[in-house]
């Protein structure tokens, strides 16, 4: 007789939020775990992008890197108060492909795009830095680093088009595939052990 694993995942995901949004979401989000059926064993916070756009240029989702800081620990202490057994997995921002954000403002605002990005790599990267304390700060946490990862994966002339399949060609994509597989069971060995 074989065994299977079995996982429910619950998407709680909030497209455009920022954290200082899921924090006045999260208690009705968690709401529904009562400590012992529909209690999760992993949780992840995956907060970020949004927060870190320029406050000049998006004002309405910005929040400053300290606050998304505090925010992202405010979050971790919620789920802690309702579920303390689950495993908290934080995942940094992405990085931003500045090229490719100015093309999709072209795409999206085809009569009116500004040219102008309204979130950097840079400034997201002082994002992540923020988001790899919390998890360093929290017991029973772990960190996912999407911006380092990214970032080292990086191809110098070909953007992380590699890293994400998006224009490997059809032929290359199960190689692109399994080295980034490897890549990330590695990462997660590496973290699983570090926080055992």
């Amino acid at each position: 007789m074989s065994q299977a694993r079995r996982a429910d995942v619950l998407n709680r995901g909030f497209s455009g939020y920022n954290t200082k949004w899921a924090l006045s979401a999260l208690p009705h989000v968690i709401g529904s775990w009562d400590g012992a059926v529909h209690s999760p064993d992993l949780v992840t916070i995956f907060f970020g992008a949004n927060d870190a756009s320029l406050p000049d240029l998006n004002a309405r989702q910005h929040v400053p890197v300290a606050e998304y800081q505090a925010n992202l620990l405010q979050m971790v202490g919620q789920i802690r108060a309702v579920a303390p057994g689950a495993r908290v997995v934080i995942i940094t921002p992405p990085p931003v492909g500045h090229a490719q954000r100015l093309e999709y403002q072209k795409q999206r605002y085809p009569n009116s795009p500004s040219g102008k990005l309204e979130r950097t790599n840079e400034t997201t990267g002082r994002y992540a830095a923020a988001a790899a304390q919390v998890a360093e700060r929290c017991e029973n946490s772990a960190l996912l680093d999407l911006w380092g990862t990214m970032q080292a994966e990086k191809p110098v002339d070909e953007g992380w088009t590699e890293f994400l399949r998006c224009a490997a060609p059809h032929r290359d994509r199960s190689r692109v595939h399994q080295r980034s597989t490897e890549r990330e069971r590695e990462r997660e060995r590496e973290s699983t052990a570090q926080h055992a």
